[in-house]
């Protein structure tokens, strides 16, 4: 199954003549390399717990749905700067004051977004990054020179009923702040696969707050890479909630290359029926003096499964590295599943470094106090899940933005969003 998906998905890339000048040479050999080195399987450690034996019947060359954009608003969030939909980007006519936002042309391929092309992995744990690689026709580029006010939006809609493929490159430049959510949406009928590809770039002191709010369809596959680099004396207050999707796949890196560079990861997953998400989460620290804290919560029912594996490395020369990663998993339905692993890797002296993950069931002590109060089993149920989620969602502000999503997560768990109704 995986040599004829591999060689469907390979036939679908485009000519590499058809790349910009400067990069149709690693286009290309993009191309060969993801031929040479096909899907990854169960060998492959981290793709594990992720099979693509649910792709089989996957057409890449098949037409994207006819789907209307986010139209809900969300409190505390302005303009969006650019959306994707029916495979093409759409940039807004005006940006705010620092923001410059592009698609790639072949005058903006600067030799650093050369560089970093293609991925640093030589086998097939990468393939999909190798198969975006081969692709660069939608490269979408944010430029942040200023400090912006308000939190703007980047929309995605998964309306992908073959493969969708795209890049995002975002480069803060010395001293610059931007707040941005990233919020996928979709239809239901949408069954294709999309493959992104983001790349985000902290220079020296700039600042960066990052939403990601997916809630793509009931049927939609996505593969993520998103990898942030950050320098000396960055800030990065980075939030994930993964909400939707049937099969959803984030490859989530940090490389903290600054010293002083300070980063905070909180996630929380909510999954129900038999959506699968893998989150393969990596810190590394190579120089010393930065820190970071991670923290994920995740909830499942139904025969939903996720998987998290987070692991920090902290490379030789690193010393005073502060780097703490915990993850707690709540199941609540018996054929949930939630396979967690946290890694330290450590080769530098004088560290604080930590690292936890729990899997378990609602306190029953806490639901009999409850019940015990007058409360009914169902609303006692579903104020111990909100509490759980609490604490990974505190550091999204405005406050009335963080409600609004602690709402989303509940309705997504069918058992608890009728609750409050039925007490």
């Amino acid at each position: 199954m995986s040599e004829g998906l591999a060689a469907r998905l390979a036939a679908s890339l485009p000519d590499p003549s058809t790349a910009p000048a400067g990069l149709r040479e690693l286009s290309d050999q993009a191309r060969g390399r993801f031929i040479e080195l096909g899907l990854p399987g169960a060998r492959e450690e981290s793709w594990r717990y992720s099979s693509l034996r649910g792709f089989e019947n996957l057409q890449p060359e098949a037409a994207p749905l006819s789907v209307e954009p986010i139209d809900a608003e969300l409190p505390g969030v302005g303009s969006c700067l650019a959306r994707l939909r029916a495979g093409a980007w759409q940039i807004a006519d005006s940006t705010p004051a620092g923001v410059r936002v592009r698609l790639l042309d072949v005058h903006q391929v600067s030799a650093r977004l050369v560089n970093q092309w293609l991925p640093a992995e030589a086998d097939s744990s990468a393939a999909f990054a190798w198969l975006n690689a081969a692709d660069a026709r939608q490269v979408l580029l944010f430029e942040v020179d200023g400090a912006v006010e308000g939190r703007h939006s980047l929309e995605l809609v998964h309306d992908a009923l073959g493969l969708a493929q795209c890049r995002v490159i975002v480069h803060l430049h010395a001293g610059a702040r931007l707040s941005l959510l990233e919020r996928w949406s979709g239809s239901a009928a949408a069954t294709g696969l999309c493959n992104i590809w983001m790349q985000v770039r902290l220079e020296e002191h700039a600042e960066l707050d990052w939403l990601r709010l997916q809630e793509a369809g009931a049927s939609a596959r996505s593969i993520q890479r998103s990898e942030f680099v950050l320098g000396s004396g960055t800030r990065l207050a980075h939030q994930v909630v993964e909400l939707g999707g049937q099969w959803t796949r984030h490859d989530l890196r940090f490389a903290i290359s600054g010293a002083l560079a300070d980063l905070k990861s909180n996630g929380v997953f909510a999954l129900s029926g038999r959506q699968h998400l893998d989150t393969q989460l990596a810190i590394d620290h190579s120089v010393g003096g930065a820190a970071s804290r991670t923290l994920w919560k995740g909830v499942a029912q139904g025969r939903a499964r996720a998987v998290f594996n987070g692991a920090i490395e902290v490379r030789p020369g690193a010393d005073g590295t502060a780097a703490h990663l915990k993850t707690a998993n709540l199941l609540l339905s018996p054929h949930a599943e939630i396979d967690a692993k946290p890694e330290l890797i450590i080769e530098a002296d004088e560290v604080q470094c930590s690292h936890g993950a729990t899997v378990g069931r609602l306190d029953e002590r806490a639901l009999f106090y409850m019940r015990s109060r007058g409360l009914p089993e169902a609303l006692a149920r579903r104020m111990l899940t909100v509490a759980f989620c609490a604490e990974a969602l505190r550091g999204i502000e405005p406050a009335s933005l963080r409600e609004a999503i602690e709402a989303r997560v509940i309705a997504h768990l069918p058992e608890l969003a009728t609750a409050g109704v039925e007490a």
